[in-house]
């Protein structure tokens, strides 16, 4: 008998929804919810005597097989305690992709007031040291060879990422490595930069979301402060070491306007050579966050709270006084002139394939 078992941050966000979908309960045994390493292990242990009463964090199909039941217990994983990840039995010499790695819970920054990965983690930001992540990549390289990584954190601190540099120099381990960041000051140091890229630090993730100082300021992003000329002399002195740069953008946030939405776009025509792939997509106004708590300061006059299933990840329609008369025309205009100066990536997520077939 083999059991299916479902975690991740889309799962702890959605889980209220995905528990009434026959597609779920059809096919998946437990759902799991934030972190997850406890509840796996419990399942292992239990999976003979088929007893999955009180597992943390877990919901699991009931004996009545019609229902899933939940458990309250709430565990939460210091990031120090961390383990090295076991990929045995896998051939990774085959794998193109980065090796991934996670070193911290939560956001440093945590106030974008469009973003739900705060609400995953009922605990405050924490990261391990730098011994111990070091120490996982060191075992990680021993054990399979690999020598591409990518933190799969939500964002790296710069203070957190010099020190890392320093002591990947030091080690002498010889691998290159990406991660997430925020816009910062820091990044506009050669030096550090520098730094960073001799450490092997070979691509960035940049939540950009738009070149439109108003709308930075509403999503509360932690560059909101900065203006074009500071962020373009970032990407500057990220490609002169060498760093692969994609950029995440967001369409269509409230009260946007066309002339907005173009600006971003100019923005990405003008400087196409600072950054190499460009990943946009339509803004979803997702439960919990505080744009939805807070609607009405955003110009949103009404939410359709029945209707949780637009865009890939399931958030809510809404209308607005003001903003994009056709977001999803602007939306497919910026693909359409990111693709023609090559720098577009798009991605299908779980929801789009698996709920919508």
């Amino acid at each position: 008998e083999i059991y299916i078992v479902l975690g991740g941050p889309q799962i702890s966000e959605h889980v209220n929804m995905l528990i009434q979908n026959q597609h779920i309960y059809q096919c998946v045994d437990f759902l799991v919810c934030n972190d997850g390493e406890e509840a796996l292990l419990e399942i292992i242990r239990r999976v003979n005597r088929k007893d999955f009463a009180g597992i943390p964090n877990t919901y699991h199909k009931d004996s009545s097989m019609t229902s899933y039941r939940k458990y309250e217990k709430i565990f939460h994983m210091n990031p120090e305690c961390f383990l090295v990840p076991d990929f045995s039995g896998f051939d990774l010499c085959q794998y193109t992709n980065d090796i991934p790695i996670l070193v911290s819970r939560g956001c440093f920054w945590g106030r974008c007031n469009f973003c739900t990965y705060p609400l995953l983690y009922n605990c405050r930001y924490c990261i391990a040291s730098i011994d111990r992540t070091v120490g996982i990549l060191n075992e990680l390289k021993k054990n399979y060879g690999a020598h591409s990584y990518f933190f799969v954190d939500d964002a790296l601190p710069p203070q957190f990422m010099r020190k890392l540099a320093i002591e990947l120099i030091k080690s002498g381990l010889n691998i290159k490595w990406g991660c997430s960041i925020i816009l910062d000051n820091e990044f506009a140091d050669h030096d550090f930069c520098y730094t960073l890229a001799k450490s092997g630090l070979s691509h960035v993730s940049i939540g950009f979301e738009s070149a439109c100082s108003r709308i930075l300021e509403l999503m509360n992003k932690k560059h909101k402060s900065m203006n074009k000329n500071e962020i373009k002399e970032i990407l500057v002195m990220l490609k002169k070491v060498n760093v692969h740069i994609g950029l995440h953008i967001i369409i269509g946030f409230p009260t946007e306007t066309s002339l907005e939405a173009q600006e971003t776009l100019d923005f990405l025509i003008e400087n196409k050579d600072l950054y190499d792939v460009a990943w946009p997509q339509p803004f979803v106004l997702e439960e919990g966050t505080p744009i939805f708590k807070d609607f009405k300061h955003f110009s949103i006059i009404r939410i359709y709270r029945e209707d949780k299933n637009y865009g890939e990840r399931l958030g809510y329609s809404y209308d607005t006084v003001s903003s994009l008369n056709d977001k999803e025309l602007v939306y497919s205009n910026a693909v359409k002139t990111l693709r023609e100066i090559n720098k577009i990536e798009i991605k299908l997520g779980f929801y789009t394939l698996f709920l919508n077939r």
